[in-house]
């Protein structure tokens, strides 16, 4: 049993009964049956499996930084010795704030100092942990929000929050995030929005009994495999679903995720709500309910990617403009296809809150569910934590095979809290987008085979992302060791 201390009581006093019993099971990190590796200790912080619309989150590449700040791709940033972040933030209302770090960490190390003009706290770095290893894969992608020991009393109006390490030993190095500054006040509040986020997720025993499946980046930058490139309309004029879905069908792939828009915003079908955002830019034929028809008709499942920044176009648009995009199109394809689509998959979602951090995933997540209320839904934050429980599955973008699920729903690292799902790449590439021949596979159908395995055995799904010629056929010997895979699996 945990010793309370008054941070704690005053938490608990401000839930009710059925609020306390989640703040048991999610502030702990599992349930009495998922308990494991992943589950807190008295040494260590605990901390909500998901950032919710209370937090005011100080993303690091919004602050004025220290020279020993290094960025890094994704708005991610290095910190060595002395490294310092200093924002000024607008508190909305007086109180007490617990902070939340997102950041990944090698081992406990440094004291890190947070401190604003009324109060400061110390602590120490943690080691973080989660599912990206593997010999082509660094510690550093292993990102976790980790909660700060302690509490800042924070005055409304205009202050200056600073983060630093301020006894930095050899070596400490801190791939940082963002700090979340969550107002003690509105704890019954989180609680609630994690509740309803967690009764309206829609099952996912079809992806785990499927155990993996594919991902195909077939784009307007698709190249083919011989014969010019096509414009992107001829390309899906000319596209031959039958020999298609044959091909899927002799990977053993239980899904497939297709791209509806990626780099460039094109869509394989006539929706009126994208051709009013991309004009010239969908086509008179309906690829996608051809697709689907013919792989549900295989017993194979059919989800779309589909990438927001673009769709939606973030940073040209207001926020409410923003939702409005998805809104439009989303009703239009949720009530088109209805059950045909088993899941969205949306991209870029990390940069996307950052950009609008008002934005309403609670709304979002309920129109992706219009026409097929248990439609599964993701957002890919890459490496980085999900910023949201309003979602069915993690994303998961590892690219290699990393560490198997330990456990059906994450205990540890940026998936927290959701079902496992992670999505690989098996010729080191995303699109085949040069006019050459595919990519020879970098993983083995032997290899393959195992990873897969040890997470069907845990209640994980894998999709491999498996590159496509413009024609819609596959590189030969990647479909030779999808059918090795098939055979070894199925």
């Amino acid at each position: 049993m945990k010793k309370w201390n008054k941070k704690t009581s005053r938490i608990l006093r401000s839930i009710s009964f059925s609020g306390l019993v989640l703040y048991l099971l999610l502030f702990s990190g599992c349930t009495s049956e998922q308990k494991g590796k992943g589950s807190a200790t008295d040494t260590e912080p605990v901390v909500q499996p998901f950032m919710t619309k209370y937090s005011i989150v100080l993303y690091g590449s919004r602050a004025e930084k220290s020279e020993q700040v290094q960025k890094l791709p994704g708005d991610v940033f290095l910190m060595e010795g002395s490294g310092s972040f200093t924002w000024k933030v607008n508190v909305p209302k007086s109180g007490e704030y617990e902070l939340v770090l997102s950041y990944a960490a090698d081992r406990d190390s440094s004291k890190i100092l947070i401190d604003c003009e009324t109060d400061s706290l110390t602590d120490l770095v943690h080691k973080t942990e989660g599912y990206y290893y593997g010999s082509n894969i660094k510690w550093q992608q292993n990102y976790e929000r980790i909660a700060a020991k302690g509490i800042l009393m924070l005055n409304a109006g205009e202050t200056i929050i600073s983060f630093r390490l301020a006894d930095p030993i050899p070596r400490t190095m801190l791939f940082f995030r963002c700090i979340e500054l969550i107002p003690v006040s509105d704890k019954s509040e989180i609680n609630a929005e994690i509740e309803r986020a967690a009764k309206a997720r829609a099952s996912t025993d079809w992806l785990v009994k499927a155990g993996y499946g594919i991902m195909l980046h077939w784009t307007s930058q698709s190249q083919p495999k011989i014969g010019p490139h096509k414009p992107y309309a001829d390309a899906v004029r000319d596209f031959d679903v039958d020999a298609f879905a044959d091909f899927v069908e002799q990977t053993g792939a239980g899904y497939v995720l297709f791209t509806n828009g990626h780099g460039e915003s094109y869509c394989p079908a006539p929706i009126r709500a994208w051709e009013k955002i991309h004009p010239g830019m969908t086509t008179e034929r309906d690829l996608l309910i051809e697709l689907s028809d013919k792989l549900n008709a295989r017993g194979i499942k059919f989800m779309i990617y589909m990438n927001s920044p673009r769709m939606a176009g973030m940073g040209k648009v207001s926020a409410e403009q923003y939702m409005d995009n998805h809104r439009e199109i989303l009703t239009e394809i949720g009530e088109h296809y209805g059950s045909k689509i088993a899941a969205y998959c949306f991209d870029s979602w990390y940069q996307g809150y950052e950009e609008y951090p008002d934005f309403s995933f609670e709304e979002l997540y309920r129109l992706c569910k219009i026409g097929y209320p248990d439609r599964l839904v993701s957002f890919n934050t890459w490496i980085l934590p999900v910023n949201t429980p309003w979602q069915d599955f993690w994303f998961g973008e590892t690219y290699v095979p990393g560490r198997p699920a330990e456990e059906r729903i994450i205990q540890r690292g940026p998936g927290r809290g959701l079902q496992y799902q992670s999505l690989i790449v098996l010729e080191n590439l995303w699109v085949h987008d040069n006019p050459s021949p595919m990519a020879s596979p970098w993983l083995s159908a032997e290899a393959l085979a195992e990873f897969i395995k040890a997470n069907m055995q845990k209640g994980g799904a894998v999709t491999i992302n498996v590159g496509i010629y413009q024609e819609g056929t596959f590189g030969e010997k990647s479909l030779e060791v999808m059918k090795a895979l098939k055979k070894i699996v199925r």
